[in-house]
């Protein structure tokens, strides 16, 4: 955006990347007064934050440099908006929490990614199958492999 006639000023994006950025850098500093096996998440989780947010902030940057106004991407499909979206990914959830309950963690999980992003709106099937392989496959290597921890089986699965 651009000042009456003076410089380009900053959005309230910038800002709010550079309020999470300090928050995600102090409550890193926070978490390594915790026991060394109570912080690895933690740490995780706040390095994640702090490099997607630097990433974007500069990219944020970048961008103003040049004077580009930024793009919104159009959903592919009908999507609700407003309370309607936010109440559909609240029932997501106690989807996701049934999935869970029924078929475990990781194909709870897998199949919560392919619905909420689908009924949101992105229709590409590769990419969509793709993407909730990847973020399930990750998350699975970040409890199972990184913090070594149980992660719910399904009482189906338990069954069979």
């Amino acid at each position: 955006m651009r000042a009456t006639g003076e410089g380009r000023r900053l959005t309230a994006d910038f800002y709010g990347n550079l309020g999470a950025l300090a928050l995600a850098v102090y409550l890193y500093v926070l978490a390594v007064e915790y026991p060394p096996t109570a912080r690895k998440f933690p740490h995780l989780v706040l390095m994640v934050v702090i490099g997607l947010t630097s990433v974007d902030t500069v990219r944020r940057l970048l961008k103003n440099r040049r004077g580009g106004q930024p793009s919104q991407a159009e959903p592919e499909g009908p999507v609700p908006s407003g309370y309607l979206r936010a109440g559909w990914v609240v029932g997501l959830m106690f989807v996701f929490m049934a999935f869970m309950l029924l078929f475990g963690f990781t194909v709870g999980t897998l199949f919560f990614l392919l619905f909420s992003i689908w009924t949101l709106g992105y229709r590409k099937p590769t990419r969509l199958i793709l993407a909730s392989l990847l973020i399930t496959g990750f998350m699975y290597a970040v409890f199972i492999l990184i913090m070594n921890s149980l992660l719910p089986h399904g009482l189906l699965l338990d069954l069979v």
